[in-house]
C-alpha cells in the first residue's frame, strides 16, 4: 500500500514540485505461519515457532523534481 501527495514548489524553476511518499509493506499485518517443526524426536515436534514473512515495514520518501 502506498500514499503519495504532491505540492507545487515554485523553487529552482517555476514548474518544480515536492513529492512525498509513504509506502507499507504487509500492511495489515496478517501472520503468515512457517513449517511445524517435523524433527518425531524433538520435543518441540508438530510446534510452530516462527512466522514465513517479516512483519509491517513502513518507508518514507521525499523527491524534489525540476
Amino acid at each position: 500500500m502506498a500514499l503519495t501527495k504532491t505540492i507545487a514548489f515554485p523553487w529552482p524553476r517555476e514548474n518544480s514540485t515536492i513529492k512525498f511518499r509513504i509506502e507499507f509493506f504487509n500492511v495489515f499485518n496478517h501472520p503468515q505461519f512457517a513449517n511445524p517443526d517435523t524433527n518425531f524426536s524433538s520435543p518441540t515436534f508438530g510446534v510452530i515457532s516462527s512466522t514465513a514473512v517479516t512483519p509491517r515495514i513502513g518507508q518514507l520518501a521525499l523527491r524534489l523534481e525540476f
